[in-house]
């Protein structure tokens, strides 16, 4: 797990101000930071947060005869392709997975990344073919970020150092998306002139062109049934995939049903595990009471964290300067606090439950693809409904939430596009696409990076989505008048029955209170002051008059701080990184 800058092309800086823009990112990698130039051609960077080869011999830019290659990322088989490329004759001088992505595309160029199983974004300079290539894991669990400027093309893990480079300045309809939704409905950034590699996608550049294209599609599968076997099989390869490294893992221990399954398989394959939960809460908690009950049955060393209020504004200031772009749902608090004690505790590495839901379906509005009648345009109104953010929409200027009505279309057929399968499926399939790259896996490889922790996700592997996919929808969700108990995340549940507790495996999604309603803890007690601050102080009114062309702060007076948060970390990000005072 790393931090990666590059810039090929053009006028490249000089050393002094690439490695300027590299520090940006330090967080990402404290265990070794590098640089290198090729003449005219390119300058690569990389910070290195060590997890596989704690060796110097594994650290980036890593060179070959043809190739240089930054990467981020854990490739988790990485044994298995370095001994087919042994057979075709490679030789390796490392014993890490850095040296097997690169002869891996060296063999077989793009193909290469449907071998490598594990989450990654990759940058390589074909110094025979003067050509870049970017590549980014199959569920966009990695970020890349990617700025043209004429015949220069950069990339970054951040979007930091990229705006170092350039003007900063906010992408209109980013932010229209972001006000809505509550995350991008495209690859594009906050940030004008940014954009991200799409999930399963390669992009290259020659220096005249740019190539684009799929390396991972999902498909529908045509035959379904319920393996439990199957599905057991392929979350214990995926949790014992995902404990290769050479550093202790951790688990981050929620006390729901997802987190639970992953410390109880973890615990199956190996002894001494640490499961850790936080809490804001200053009562007691149901999440952490399940928790204990989960750590105690599987045998686990648990820890639970009281996390501190501390300075709301101070918080969430430090909070976007590292996600960076306007978040909409305040549980990026829980996630920063968690890595910090992870990093506090000596920990890099930790497991978390996240993507189960967008596989296995768990959200209440993916029930609409069983009503009666469900057609494509029905679930797209059902999700609008429920996950868009109709409030926010009251207090844009007059031109901009018209521009929103006018996008109406637009953002359909965002949806049809992810048709495929079942209706299910294409639910599931938007949802991955989207609410799930820009909302889940921006904030946990962000907020975990902030402190130099690796996040790791076992649910979102190849193998679990492919035996997820096989489960009939029955198996999935049930809303059937006949169903009793359980109607969401059948099969899951099925399974967590054979591993753990009924009370946990049977229990609904969210607890009666504590850490997660956010709302209601000692966190959120100075939200009101904090809104009132960014809303009328000098201090952001630099920002203020900077989103004035879309924010109309007169309807903003009217409205509560609790639906303000998306706007309350648009002035902060524009103050962070737009104005620049940090």
């Amino acid at each position: 797990m790393c931090g990666i800058f590059g810039i090929v092309g053009g006028n490249l800086p000089s050393d002094e101000a690439f490695l300027a823009s590299l520090r940006t990112i330090r967080h990402r990698g404290p265990d070794n930071f590098s640089s290198l130039r090729i003449d005219r051609e390119l300058i690569f960077g990389h910070a290195r947060l060590a997890i596989i080869d704690l060796s110097e011999a594994s650290n980036q830019p890593f060179v070959t005869d043809r190739m240089v290659l930054a990467y981020n990322g854990e490739i988790y088989n990485y044994r298995e392709v370095r001994w087919a490329l042994q057979k075709l004759g490679h030789r390796f001088s490392t014993s890490g997975d850095t040296e097997v992505v690169v002869r891996a595309f060296e063999q077989w160029g793009d193909a290469c990344f449907a071998k490598l199983h594990g989450m990654f974004a990759i940058a390589i300079y074909d110094k025979k073919a003067k050509t870049l290539n970017l590549a980014r894991d199959r569920f966009g669990i990695k970020p890349l970020y990617v700025m043209e400027q004429g015949a220069t093309v950069s990339f970054a893990s951040e979007t930091k150092p990229l705006l170092r480079l350039g003007q900063r300045a906010i992408n209109a309809n980013v932010l229209q998306e972001i006000i809505l939704w509550g995350f991008p409905l495209s690859q594009n950034s906050f940030f004008s002139g940014l954009w991200q590699v799409a999930p399963g996608e390669v992009v290259s550049f020659d220096g005249r062109s740019i190539h684009r294209r799929n390396w991972a599609k999902e498909t529908a599968e045509t035959k379904r049934w319920w393996n439990e076997f199957g599905l057991r099989k392929a979350l214990d390869r995926s949790i014992s995939d995902h404990l290769v490294a050479d550093v202790p893992v951790a688990i981050a221990l929620s006390g729901g049903l997802d987190s639970s399954i992953v410390a109880a398989l973890a615990a199956r394959q190996r002894g001494n595990l640490v499961a850790f939960t936080t809490t804001f809460s200053d009562r007691d908690d149901d999440e952490v009471e399940y928790a204990r009950i989960v750590a105690n049955h599987c045998g686990i060393e648990h820890r639970v964290i009281r996390l501190p209020a501390g300075d709301l504004e101070r918080t969430l200031r430090s909070i976007l300067y590292h996600v960076e772009e306007p978040i909409a749902n305040p549980n990026v608090f829980p996630t920063f606090g968690l890595s910090k004690v992870i990093k506090d505790n000596g920990f890099k590495v930790i497991m978390m439950g996240e993507g189960s839901d967008e596989i296995f379906a768990g959200y209440p509005w993916h029930r609409a693809a069983q009503e009666k009648n469900a057609n494509t345009r029905s679930m797209y109104e059902h999700y609008r409904r429920r996950r868009a953010q109709p409030n926010a929409v009251a207090y844009l200027r007059a031109p901009v939430a018209a521009a929103l009505v006018a996008r109406e279309g637009e953002f359909l057929s965002a949806f049809e596009k992810s048709a495929q399968g079942s209706k299910l499926d294409t639910m599931l399939s938007f949802e991955r696409a989207y609410q799930m790259q820009f909302a889940q896996l921006l904030r946990v490889d962000k907020m975990m990076m902030a402190h130099s922790v690796e996040a790791r996700v076992p649910y979102l592997y190849s193998s679990v989505l492919q035996a997820a996919n096989r489960l009939p929808d029955k198996r999935k969700i049930d809303i059937s008048p006949t169903k009793s108990g359980r109607v969401d995340k059948i099969a899951l549940a099925a399974l967590a029955r054979k591993l753990l507790p009924s009370q946990v495996a049977d229990r609904p999604k969210f607890g009666k209170g504590g850490t997660v309603n956010l709302w209601e803890t000692p966190l959120m007690a100075n939200l009101d002051a904090v809104a009132n601050k960014l809303l009328t102080s000098d201090d952001y009114r630099q920002s203020r008059e900077y989103l004035s062309d879309w924010i109309n702060w007169d309807a903003v007076k009217r409205t509560p701080a609790k639906q303000l948060f998306t706007l309350i970390s648009m002035i902060m990000a524009t103050d962070v990184h737009v104005i620049a005072r940090e």
